[in-house]
């Protein structure tokens, strides 16, 4: 009797033992195409986690309304855009993929993120990134080298958390990845503390990359905050007007009335006047209450602007 218990705990071993072994072998030829939701299609396996940031700001449906929407395009190949203002609200997703299908036939190689550093953090006036962004599409790679650059002639400092959880830049990753995918990005955003002279010193050396002729230089700003759509659109006029005449003082003045970073706005500006760029063209302007067809509640202010 002992010897025949002993024989069917066996085969119960055995064939528990073979079920394991079936699963594990079946496991890795299940493709990850096969899930119902997949968020990172071109996702690299190679790549590190821990220097990609997470996927976080985006919004699935705004985003595939915009893109197959967009359709403005630079027909002018003499026109090289070396600079632009879009928006970070990804209510004016439309706006944004619009600007980046604008440019999208550039040969551009680089895209610098300048944006607010809307809750203050870090150290620094300025804060960057080494890390690649996961994307809906793949990976946005950072360039390290100018990254590094930045760095070591104390232009900037690197804090991964706070770029991490900043909208003003992540949120362009996306858009990025869909119309310049080969392209390489260096995010950096802005303290509201930083000053004219520090602005200069930065928009500087941006212009050395600017001259470059493969980077392009992008202030990710919102404007009139909190207003009505009607003072929403006074407000616009009145800061179109100082970007019009690089009224430095002017945009200076500017609260939440009128924009969110004067900084990033006037880095941009300091910087296409040093390469010989002193007039823009406004390929939009609006705000969430014309969009959202509610023109007496609160509303955000956006331009997208080519230099």
């Amino acid at each position: 009797m002992e010897a025949i218990k002993n024989r069917k705990l066996f085969y119960r071993l055995f064939i528990i033992s073979a079920l394991i072994l079936a699963v594990v072998l079946f496991l890795p030829s299940i493709s990850i195409k096969d899930k119902e939701d997949v968020q990172f299609e071109k996702y690299n396996p190679e790549k590190s986690l821990e220097k990609t940031h997470p996927f976080i700001f985006y919004d699935k449906q705004l985003f595939q309304k915009a893109i197959n929407s967009a359709s403005k395009r630079n027909e002018n190949s003499e026109n090289i855009i070396k600079g632009g203002i879009i928006p970070h609200h990804l209510l004016a997703s439309d706006m944004i993929a619009d600007f980046y299908n604008y440019i999208s036939g550039e040969k551009i190689k680089t895209i610098i993120i300048l944006g607010p550093n809307h809750y203050e953090k870090g150290d620094f006036i300025a804060l960057s990134s080494e890390y690649a962004w996961q994307t809906s599409l793949g990976i946005a790679e950072p360039n390290v080298e100018i990254i590094d650059d930045l760095k070591n002639n104390n232009l900037i400092k690197i804090n991964e958390e706070v770029l991490e959880n900043e909208h003003s830049v992540a949120s362009h990753m996306p858009f990025i990845e869909q119309y310049l995918p080969k392209a390489k990005v260096v995010p950096i955003i802005l303290s509201a503390k930083m000053d004219q002279e520090k602005a200069k010193i930065l928009s500087e050396k941006l212009a050395e990359y600017a001259k470059s002729g493969d980077a392009i230089i992008i202030a990710s700003v919102d404007f009139s905050h909190y207003l009505n759509s009607a003072e929403a659109e006074i407000k616009d006029a009145e800061t179109l007007e100082a970007l019009k005449n690089f009224n430095y003082e002017k945009i200076y003045s500017f609260d939440n009335d009128n924009l969110d970073s004067p900084p990033s706005i006037t880095v941009l500006l300091m910087t296409m006047q040093s390469i010989g760029i002193n007039n823009f063209e406004v390929l939009d302007n609006t705000n969430s209450g014309i969009i959202t067809n509610n023109s007496s509640s609160e509303t955000t202010s956006y331009f997208s602007i080519v230099f």
